[in-house]
């Protein structure tokens, strides 16, 4: 078989942006890793993996926890590795706690990265093969179900958030998809806005900056497509990319997190396997 291998960034580069929930400045510098690092957050010293073990919170973001130390809302970068296949990098947390938000997609990330460069590396490029159904469940209308397939990523994603604004958006994981949907930015409704202000979260949210505020005109298929990209950040905290066909129903960050935890739970429901090649 002729296998894919391993790949990270050429050069470091450099973000800087406000967090979309601290509101505060954010600073983080990207940088090429080895073959078999992974992905790895680094603050004050403190190496955290990008790994389910340590996500410490999943209702509004994805934050990562070690030893006192917190990364939050780390899924558009995680979105812009998977997509962009890059196993290995190293991101250096430099200023803030959270990932800058930027224009509210993985867009900034995956264009930067780029322009710089991805190198490939010698070590075989590893994916997970689902070898069972997998169904995790909130409610009966909020579910993840992943069925196995040979090869590949497949999604189905339902948004349903009622009076109408719902939408079913299929997605097959490629590059070329990928980058079709890496500019759909985060929403928050308009309804919702004060409730989460209030929790003291979105202090950093500029509306029509790095941020679609939803009301009865707004478009339900970028909102669709901007939950498949948090899927795809999510289930990169797998370390690999995942072969199976997905069917989500009004999920968000708590269920897709859900998932990887049982999968890293139970060994026995994937394999890992060799990636071919594409020609």
């Amino acid at each position: 078989m002729n296998c894919a291998t391993q790949k990270t960034i050429s050069k470091c580069v450099s973000f800087r942006g406000i967090g979309v929930h601290t509101g505060e400045r954010s600073e983080i510098v990207i940088k090429p890793a080895d073959s078999d690092s992974g992905i790895i957050f680094v603050k004050d010293g403190v190496e955290i993996p990008a790994n389910v073990k340590y996500v410490g919170g999943s209702t509004n973001s994805i934050c990562l926890v070690k030893d006192g130390v917190v990364i939050r809302t780390i899924e558009h970068l995680m979105a812009a590795f998977h997509g962009l296949g890059i196993d290995n990098a190293e991101i250096l947390v430099k200023k803030g706690e959270e990932i800058p938000i930027l224009d509210g997609s993985a867009k900034c990330f995956v264009e930067k990265m780029l322009k710089v460069g991805i190198k490939e590396l010698d070590e075989p490029k590893l994916a997970i093969v689902l070898q069972s159904r997998v169904e995790v469940k909130e409610s009966e209308t909020r579910y993840l179900l992943a069925l196995p397939t040979k090869r590949g990523l497949k999604v189905k994603y339902h948004i349903d958030y009622g009076g109408g604004f719902k939408s079913r958006l299929s997605y097959v994981h490629t590059w070329d998809n990928f980058l079709r949907i890496c500019s759909a930015r985060t929403f928050v409704f308009e309804r919702e806005l004060k409730l989460l202000k209030n929790r003291g979260l979105g202090r950093g949210i500029r509306i029509n900056l790095n941020t679609l505020l939803i009301n009865s005109l707004s478009n339900p298929e970028d909102c669709a497509r901007h939950k498949i990209l948090d899927l795809l950040g999510d289930l990169y905290l797998l370390g690999h990319t995942i072969f199976g066909d997905f069917h989500v129903h009004r999920g968000g960050h708590s269920l897709h997190s859900k998932f990887v935890s049982l999968i890293c739970r139970n060994k026995k429901l994937v394999k890992l396997r060799k990636v071919e090649k594409v020609e």
